[in-house]
């Protein structure tokens, strides 16, 4: 067989020397697991990773993969909503929602909105009062409908949407419903008994009741397993609307409380994604305002909770209220999250902490939640140690869209192979390393393939990645619980780039750092899988072989 052209020149200056052993810092720690116990967990992770099957709920993956998407996009407006806008009909797009302008609107189900606002600004004698709202600012507008509306139908409707604007019909009629209900019962009322005046604003039709709120409808969809599932949203005419309301209510309206959270309470459990996003959305407007309420009313119980919809939803609301543009409440929810992470006794609050850093707040504090990971991998809870695996390696997934991120991941994954073997931080480092390696592809352009493993993409574009790529792999290699697996995952880059030439210097590249830091075991083992995969016709494996006997570094 003709022997190709060696791949390319290697810089022997961009080689990363070996690194001394770090050992991470002292925290305070249970009993460490024992070998099998952590080997279970590791085993497990392999399992889930290499599965073809979704083990995961549906609708528990739906909302997730919304809320991420939605999260990135209020990362890049600055820990803002500003334009993520929920409002506006647009087209489907690489499985998000965007209006014509390119702002984000919603999640990977819904699209092709059409408003039906025709004459939602019309004055109707029927349901509303003689006065102009519109020609008064927007506080004061907020303060007199109060004012002009005392009946717990008008405000029970109102609230619901201060909470739910841009939701569906139905969520925005059950909390509505729920809050009249519980009004009546705090004031002594039969929660019964509906009254003339009340039975004949129910009787108007949701439209018509709109219209005392201020707001208006608009079509939407949703493709199910089912097809395709129309349905109806509710929106304040004045976007502005919303925040103004939310802040008279948390400012003014103090008897309405209790009931507000504990309704919002029993609402994380039944409804879908874009219901949950808007509500965690609400949620982070009134930290601005009772963050200690909300905490103790809310997010505590929802992250106490076996549900893991609601942790889910409490891991979602307290990280969109730590991204955000508020003076206070941002260091607040980072602060609440990082004592969860803390506390051993609690295993749900540990694990909603662990959900809201690794698919949220570490989207924009990386660091910090490496941090966090690294106590907890220390404090030898092997329970949660699933979590952070998992957790990570979503954690650089989600990391597409935020510049350098994947870089610090990496290196923190970097640092963490270099503590001692026998520590479960090196092993989980390894064992993220294969999981990327696994499950992460990028889609590119002008190659034979339309996507391609993510960590290879990156070391092809990036020489400091590459260095860190070859360092990771070659770490875990060494290490005997990944060894198999990720030579498996080698082994199909060799398989890849014999079909695309241009693909293999990176390859190249890779393997020779690999082989020049490694000690002669490491040489020998490395050299056997490539001599195999040679033998079995792969003839880039051939050509480094025959590249690092030239080098002198096959011995």
């Amino acid at each position: 067989m003709s022997i190709a052209t060696p791949p390319g020149d290697v810089n022997e200056e961009n080689l990363s020397p070996e690194q001394p052993k770090q050992e991470p810092a002292n925290v305070e720690k249970k009993e460490k697991p024992s070998d099998d116990e952590r080997e279970k967990i590791f085993q497990s992770f392999v399992k889930k990773e290499s599965s073809s099957e979704n083990k995961v709920d549906e609708s528990q993956q739906q909302f997730q993969n919304f809320a991420k998407r939605f999260v990135s996009e209020f990362i890049k407006q600055g820990g803002s909503v500003g334009t993520i806008n929920f409002q506006t009909g647009g087209t489907h797009i690489d499985g998000s929602f965007y209006n014509s302008s390119g702002q984000f609107v919603g999640g990977s189900q819904y699209n092709d909105s059409k408003s039906n606002s025709e004459g939602a600004s019309d004055r109707d004698p029927a349901i509303l009062d003689d006065f102009d709202y519109g020609a008064i600012p927007l506080p004061e507008r907020v303060e007199r409908w109060f004012e002009n509306y005392p009946a717990m139908h008008h405000r029970s409707l109102m609230i619901a949407m201060a909470f739910l604007n841009g939701s569906d019909c139905k969520s925005i009629t059950a909390l509505s419903d729920k809050l009249e209900s519980k009004m009546r019962s705090e004031s002594g009322k039969d929660t019964q008994e509906v009254d003339d005046e009340t039975l004949k604003f129910k009787m108007l039709g949701f439209k018509k009741r709109l219209r005392i709120v201020f707001a208006y409808t608009e079509d939407s969809h949703e493709n199910t397993e089912f097809g395709r599932n129309s349905f109806e949203i509710y929106l304040f005419n004045d976007p502005n609307f919303q925040g103004a309301l939310l802040r008279y209510i948390w400012q003014e309206e103090d008897y309405y409380w209790q009931i507000i959270l504990g309704c919002l309470v029993e609402l994380g459990t039944t409804q879908g994604s874009l219901t949950k996003v808007h509500l965690a959305d609400a949620l982070r407007e009134s930290c601005k305002y009772r963050f200690d309420l909300v905490r103790e009313m809310v997010f505590i119980p929802w992250a106490k909770t076996d549900n893991p919809s609601q942790r889910s939803l409490a891991a979602l609301s307290l990280s969109m209220t730590a991204l955000g543009d508020d003076e206070n409440s941002p260091q607040q929810a980072r602060n609440l999250l990082s004592h969860w992470s803390t506390l051993k006794n609690s295993p749900n609050l540990r694990q909603t902490s662990i959900e809201a850093y690794s698919l949220y707040v570490g989207l924009k504090f990386p660091d910090d939640a490496f941090e966090k990971f690294q106590k907890i991998i220390k404090s030898n809870d092997v329970s949660l140690f699933s979590d952070i695996l998992e957790g990570i390696v979503m954690l650089f997934e989600m990391s597409e869209s935020i510049p350098d991120n994947r870089l610090i991941i990496l290196k923190h994954l970097e640092t963490w192979l270099r503590y001692d073997r026998k520590e479960s931080s090196h092993e989980m480092a390894a064992f993220v390393t294969w999981g990327i390696m696994k499950t992460s592809e990028t889609s590119v352009d002008n190659f034979i393939y339309k996507k391609l493993p993510t960590l290879f993409w990156l070391a092809k574009t990036d020489e400091k990645i590459s260095q860190t790529v070859s360092s990771l792999i070659r770490s875990s290699l060494n290490l005997k619980l990944t060894r198999s697996l990720v030579i498996e995952e080698l082994e199909s880059w060799f398989n890849f780039v014999e079909k695309d030439s241009e693909l293999r210097q990176p390859l190249g590249k890779i393997i020779t750092r690999i082989m020049k830091h490694g000690n002669s075991k490491e040489r020998l083992r490395l050299k056997g899988y490539l001599k195999r995969w040679a033998d079995r016709g792969n003839s880039y494996a051939l050509t480094m072989l025959t590249f690092l006997q030239q080098k002198g570094l096959t011995q």
